[in-house]
C-alpha cells in the first residue's frame, strides 16, 4: 500500500472560506481551521419545513475557561485554543463543514498525483477514494474550457462547428 502525504494548500493558493468560518481563520489561521473543522463531529439535522430533508451540520463549543484535557486542546493544540477561548469563550459556533474546499483540494491533489507518473487507480487507492469518482475528477479538465474574452471563431473551431456556414449566415 503507498501512503501519499498531503500537505493543505500553499499560501499563495488563495482561498474563499464561508462566512462562518472566516472568523475562526482570523483567529488561529486557515489551516489550523480546516483542520479543526475536519475533526468535528458532523449531526444530522432534519428540516422542519420540509420532513425528508436532512443536512449536516457541526457544532464547535468553545469553553469559557481552558483546561489542558479539553477537546478544544486535542484537536488544535494549547496556543490555538487559548485564542479560541479568549475571543468566543462560551459561545457555540456553527461553521459550515468546508466540503467544497474538501472536496476541491482531493481533486487538486489527485491532479498532481497523476502530474508525478501515479495511475489513476493507484491514486484511488492512495487517496482511498472510489476509482470512479477518480477518473471522473481527472478527465472534468480534458473537456475544453472556453475564455469569456476569446473571440467566437475560435470557440465554434473548439467546439467543432462549421465555422464557414456560420459566417456565411452573418454575412
Amino acid at each position: 500500500m503507498v501512503y501519499i502525504l498531503i500537505t493543505p494548500t500553499s499560501q499563495s493558493d488563495p482561498m474563499k472560506l464561508p462566512k462562518s468560518v472566516q472568523p475562526i481563520a482570523d483567529v488561529i489561521g486557515i489551516t489550523q481551521t480546516l483542520r479543526l473543522i475536519g475533526q468535528l463531529p458532523v449531526c444530522q439535522v432534519r428540516d422542519k419545513r420540509y420532513g425528508a430533508a436532512i443536512s449536516n451540520r457541526i457544532i464547535l463549543i468553545v469553553p469559557v475557561r481552558l483546561k489542558p484535557d479539553d477537546k478544544l486542546v486535542q484537536m488544535v493544540g494549547y496556543d490555538d485554543a487559548r485564542k479560541l477561548v479568549a475571543h468566543f469563550g462560551g459561545e457555540y459556533l456553527y461553521p459550515a463543514t468546508c466540503a467544497e474546499i474538501y472536496r476541491d483540494f482531493l481533486k487538486k491533489s489527485a491532479h498532481r498525483m497523476l502530474a508525478t507518473g501515479m495511475k489513476p487507480t493507484e491514486i484511488a487507492e492512495a487517496m482511498l477514494i472510489p476509482y470512479r469518482t477518480i477518473s471522473r475528477w481527472l478527465k472534468a479538465d480534458a473537456i475544453p474550457t472556453h475564455d469569456a474574452h476569446q473571440s467566437p471563431v475560435k470557440i465554434l473551431t473548439a467546439t467543432g462547428e462549421n465555422v464557414e456556414s456560420r459566417r456565411n449566415v452573418a454575412n
